[in-house]
C-alpha cells in the first residue's frame, strides 16, 4: 500500500470480486475519484497533510507513473477491502464469535483503504495539474515563434529593396540577442533599445501587408526585429522607386507566399515532432530492455531448485508457528525465490472461518494488481495434529517479475476472509525485483508505447489529411461543374430572354415588302440574313423630290433596342439603271449596299436628306422588309447564348475559381475542425484503425486516468450505431489493460455492422444498469464516424420544443447600431 495520498474515492459503485476457480485480473488503468456528480474542488483529507507538489522542471515521467501507479494501487486496494467487508457483513449472520471478529477487522481494514486511496488521487491529480500548465506554455510559446518566422517571410517578400530588409534584419537580430545575454544579468532588456521607425514606414508596411499588424501583436517575443523588417521594407533607398499600391495579382503572390511559410513551417515542426518521438521511442525501449535484463539477471541468479519439505520438517514448522501465535507458514522458511514452487500452509483453527468451510488462497500479486485463486487442501503430514489444529497446504509457482506477495484466506462458499486481522499474510520474496525497479521499466515501457502510439496516429492523421485533399479536389472540380452548368443555365434564360422581346409577337403585325413601286426596290438578290444587298430609292417619290441623293437610316426586328445605322445613299449611274432593270424618265435612282445581320429578321428604314431637315417615313409608318432565311428562334437563342458566353468568358472564369476555392476551403475547414477534435479526443480515446471501416471489427482504447472514471478498478463500455438507432447495441464490455500494472490505456475489441455510419459508446464502472459511475461526454456521449458502411446514415430528429425555443432565441437577436436594433428575423 502506498503511503501517501488523501482524497476518499466513493464506496457506493465497488463491485464485488469474483469468486472463480484459476486466475481472475482485477486490472484498470484509472486513477482516482470521479464520475456522476464528481466535484471539481480539492476532495476532503482523510488523515496526514497534503503532499508536497515539486516544482514543473522536477516532474519527470517516472514520477507520473509511479504517481499513477499508486494511485491504481489504493483504488483496486479499497474496492478488495469494500468487498470483503461485505462478504463479511453476510457471513456475520451467523453471530458468533469468530464471524463479530471478522466483521469488525474488515470495517478497519476498509477505512484505511479508503484513506489510502484518497491520499494517493490528490497526488496524482496535482502532478497532472502541473504537468498540463507546462505543456500549455510550452505550445504556445512554440506557435508564436512559428507565427513569427512566417511574418519576417512574408516581410522579405514585399520589401521593395530586398536586400537592405535582409541587412536591417539581421542587424536588429544581433541586437536582440546582446539584449537576451544582458538580461541573464539582471538589466532591463528593453531600457536602452531604440527603434528608428518611421510612422509613415509603419503605414506603409501596414496597407502592404493587410493582416500584418494583427500578426505582429500575436508574437511579442520578436516584435523589434518584424517591425524593422516592416521600416527598411518600406524605407527604401533614393534611388528606388517606393512600391505601388498593391495589385490584384500582387495580393495573390504575398498570399501564396503567406500560405508557403505556413506550409514550410508546419512542415519543420512536424518533422521535428517526428523526430523527437523517434528518439524518445528508442531511447524509451533502449530503457525497458536494459531493466528487463538486469532484472531477468538478478532473477536468474537468486533462482534455484527448490526441494520439497520433508515431514518432520513441516511438522517442526507447525510446532513453531503454533507456539509464535500463527496460523501460517511457508516453505522455505527463509524466503521464496521468485520463479519457483512456493509452499503455504494454513491452520483453520487459528482464524475465524467455520470448519465447514471450502479454503482458497486468494492472492495479491505486486500490490494486489492481480489476483489469483490457489485451491487448499488438507495437508497430509499434519492430518494427526494436535486438537485446535486443522492445517491445510496450498502449491503454486511464483512468477517472474514479483516484488510483493500478498494474500488472504477465504471460504469459497461465503465469501469470509481471514486477511491476518486487516494486515493481510505477506510472503518474503527473493531475487525479484524491487518495487522501484519495476515501476522504472514500466514507466520507460510506457513512455516507448506512448511514442509507438503517437507515432502511429501521426501517421494516420497524415492518411486522413491525403483523403481530405482528394476529397477536396473533388469538391472543387464539382463546385466547377455545377458552376458551369448554373451559368449555362442563367445565360440561355437571358438569351431565351432577349430573343424573346426581339421576336416579339407585334413583330408578325408590321406590313413588310421588298419592294414598292416607283418608290424603293432591293436589288442585287434576295434579301437574306448575313448577306449584302442593294437598297435604291427614287427621290421624286415622295418629301425628297428636291434632291438626287438621301440618307438611309436602317434598324432591325422593328427597331430592337433602338439600334440605327446610317449610311448616304448616292445617285446610280446609267449602267447601274441598265444592270437593275430601273426607269429612267420623271425617276431620280440613288443606292447603297447594306449588310444585313444574321440575326435579323425584319429590316426597318426611313429617309431623309443629307441634313436631316426632311424625313420620308411611308406616312409615319417607316418601311418594313422580311428577310429571308432569317434565323429560328432556337438558333437566335443558341447565337445569342455563345455571344453573351464570350463577353463573360473572364468574369465567369474567375468566378468559377472562387467557387472552387471556396468548396475546398469548406471540405478542409470542416476536415480541420475534425481533426482537433480528434487531437483533443485521442488523449483519452481513439480506435484503431482511427476511422473503422464497417463490417469489421474494431479497436477501442480507452485511457480513464483523464476522465472522470479515474480511480474506478473495473471499466465497462456499451454503445450502439447511427445516433443510437441501430437495431445492433454492444452490450457491456469489459475493457483489458495494455500493459502491466493497468497503467495507460484499457481495450476493447467490438463488432461493426456493415451499415454502420457512426459508432456511439458511453464509459461505466461496472456492467448493470445501475452502474454507479458513468462517463458519457457531459451528457453528449462519444461519437466516432465509420466509413464504408451501405446505405444512408438517419439524420438527426429534432424536438418541436427545442426547435421553437430556437426559434424564439433567434427572433430575439437584433443588430445593434446602423440598423437601429431592428430585429433581423
Amino acid at each position: 500500500m502506498p503511503a501517501n495520498g488523501a482524497a476518499a474515492a466513493p464506496a457506493a459503485a465497488s463491485p464485488s470480486s469474483s469468486i472463480d476457480s484459476g486466475s481472475s485480473n482485477s486490472g484498470s488503468s484509472s486513477t482516482g475519484g470521479g464520475g456522476r456528480g464528481a466535484p471539481t474542488s480539492t476532495p476532503r483529507q482523510f488523515g496526514g497533510q497534503r503532499p508536497t507538489l515539486p516544482k514543473p522542471s522536477m516532474i519527470s515521467e517516472k514520477s507520473r507513473v509511479k504517481a499513477v501507479a499508486a494511485k491504481i494501487s489504493a483504488a483496486r486496494e479499497l474496492a478488495r477491502r469494500l468487498a470483503e467487508e461485505k462478504q463479511a457483513a453476510v457471513a456475520a449472520a451467523r453471530a458468533d464469535a469468530d464471524s463479530d471478529r471478522l466483521r469488525r477487522s474488515t470495517e478497519i481494514a476498509a477505512a484505511q483503504a479508503a484513506a489510502q486511496a484518497a491520499r494517493a488521487d490528490a497526488l496524482a491529480r496535482q502532478l497532472k495539474r502541473v504537468e498540463g500548465a507546462r505543456s500549455s506554455t510550452s505550445g504556445s510559446l512554440t506557435r508564436l515563434r512559428r507565427e513569427n518566422e512566417a511574418l519576417k517571410g512574408l516581410l522579405l517578400e514585399l520589401a521593395a529593396d530586398r536586400q537592405a530588409a535582409q541587412a536591417r534584419l539581421t542587424e536588429l537580430q544581433e541586437k536582440m540577442a546582446d539584449l537576451a545575454t544582458s538580461s541573464m544579468s539582471g538589466e532591463d532588456p528593453l531600457a536602452t533599445l531604440t527603434f528608428d521607425i518611421p510612422p509613415a514606414a509603419v503605414a506603409a508596411a501596414a496597407v502592404e501587408t493587410k493582416e500584418l499588424p494583427l500578426q505582429a501583436a500575436a508574437a511579442p517575443a520578436e516584435a523589434p526585429a518584424a517591425a524593422g523588417l516592416a521600416a527598411a521594407a518600406a524605407s527604401a533607398p533614393a534611388g528606388v522607386e517606393p512600391p505601388s499600391p498593391v495589385k490584384s495579382a500582387d495580393l495573390a503572390l504575398a498570399e501564396k507566399s503567406k500560405l508557403a511559410a505556413h506550409a514550410a513551417a508546419a512542415a519543420a515542426e512536424k518533422a521535428q515532432a517526428e523526430a523527437v518521438a523517434a528518439s524518445e521511442r528508442e531511447a524509451a525501449e533502449a530503457a525497458a530492455a536494459a531493466i528487463a535484463a538486469a532484472s531477468a539477471e538478478i532473477t536468474q541468479k537468486a533462482r534455484k531448485a527448490v526441494t520439497a519439505p520433508l515431514p518432520a520438517q513441516i511438522q517442526k514448522y507447525a510446532a513453531d508457528a503454533v507456539a509464535r501465535g500463527e496460523s501460517v507458514f511457508w516453505w522455505p522458511p527463509e524466503g521464496l525465490p521468485v520463479g519457483t514452487t512456493a509452499r503455504v500452509y494454513y491452520n483453520r483453527c487459528g482464524g475465524p472461518l467455520p470448519s465447514n468451510a471450502q479454503l482458497v488462497l486468494k492472492a495479491g500479486l505486486n500490490k494486489w494488481e492481480e489476483i489469483n485463486l490457489y485451491k487448499l487442501s488438507r495437508c497430509a503430514a499434519l492430518l494427526n495434529s494436535p486438537q485446535r489444529q486443522e492445517w491445510w497446504e496450498a502449491e503454486f509457482e511464483l512468477p517472474a517479475g514479483l516484488f510483493k506477495f500478498d494474500f488472504v484466506i477465504m471460504d469459497k462458499t461465503t465469501g469470509a476472509v481471514d486477511n491476518n486481522k486487516a494486515r493481510d499474510f505477506t510472503l518474503p520474496l527473493v531475487g525479484g525485483p524491487t518495487e522501484q525497479q519495476l515501476l522504472e521499466q514500466r514507466a520507460a515501457e510506457y513512455a516507448a508505447a506512448e511514442a509507438q502510439r503517437r507515432a502511429l496516429l501521426a501517421a494516420a492523421e497524415v492518411a486522413i489529411w491525403e483523403k481530405v485533399q482528394m476529397e477536396a479536389a473533388e469538391a472543387a472540380a464539382e463546385a466547377r461543374v455545377a458552376f458551369r452548368e448554373r451559368r449555362t443555365k442563367e445565360l440561355m434564360a437571358a438569351a431565351a430572354q432577349a430573343v424573346a422581346q426581339r421576336r416579339r409577337p407585334a413583330l408578325a403585325t408590321l406590313e413588310t415588302a421588298i419592294s414598292k413601286a416607283g418608290t424603293f426596290a432591293w436589288v442585287g438578290g434576295p434579301l437574306k440574313a448575313g448577306a449584302g444587298c442593294m437598297l435604291v430609292y427614287n427621290c421624286r417619290s415622295g418629301p425628297l423630290a428636291f434632291t438626287n441623293s438621301a440618307k438611309l437610316h436602317l434598324g432591325y426586328d422593328g427597331w430592337y433596342n433602338k439600334e440605327k445605322q446610317t449610311y448616304d445613299m448616292q445617285p446610280l449611274s446609267g449602267s447601274q439603271l441598265d444592270q437593275y432593270n430601273l426607269p429612267k424618265h420623271e425617276h431620280s435612282w440613288c443606292g447603297c449596299m447594306v449588310d444585313i445581320p444574321a440575326s435579323a429578321a425584319v429590316v426597318d428604314f426611313v429617309l431623309s436628306d443629307r441634313d436631316g431637315r426632311v424625313w420620308d417615313n411611308n406616312n409615319n409608318r417607316d418601311f418594313h422588309s422580311s428577310v429571308e432565311a432569317a434565323a429560328t428562334n432556337d438558333s437566335m437563342v443558341e447565337m445569342v447564348f455563345q455571344a453573351m458566353k464570350r463577353e463573360a468568358a473572364d468574369a465567369d472564369r474567375a468566378a468559377e475559381d472562387r467557387a472552387a476555392s471556396r468548396a475546398m476551403r469548406r471540405v478542409e475547414s470542416k476536415a480541420q475542425v475534425a481533426k482537433r477534435r480528434r487531437e483533443a479526443q485521442y488523449e483519452f480515446l481513439y480506435t484503431l484503425p482511427v476511422t473503422p471501416p464497417a463490417g469489421q471489427s474494431v479497436e477501442l482504447f480507452y485511457n480513464p486516468d483523464m476522465t472522470s472514471l479515474r480511480g474506478r478498478p473495473e471499466i465497462y463500455v456499451r454503445g450502439s450505431f447511427n445516433r443510437w438507432r441501430h437495431l445492433v447495441t454492444i452490450p457491456p464490455t469489459k475493457m483489458t489493460p495494455t500493459m502491466p500494472g493497468g497503467i495507460g490505456f484499457l481495450k476493447a475489441t467490438l463488432p461493426v455492422p456493415a451499415d454502420a455510419h457512426m459508432l456511439d459508446v458511453v464509459f461505466a464502472d461496472g456492467e448493470g444498469v445501475t452502474a454507479g459511475f458513468y462517463d458519457s461526454n457531459g451528457g453528449l456521449d462519444y461519437h466516432i464516424p465509420i466509413e464504408g458502411g451501405i446505405g444512408v446514415m438517419p439524420g438527426l430528429k429534432v424536438r418541436a420544443a427545442v426547435l421553437y425555443c430556437l426559434l424564439c432565441w433567434l427572433n430575439s437577436v437584433t443588430v445593434v447600431g446602423a440598423q437601429g436594433g431592428v430585429p433581423i428575423w
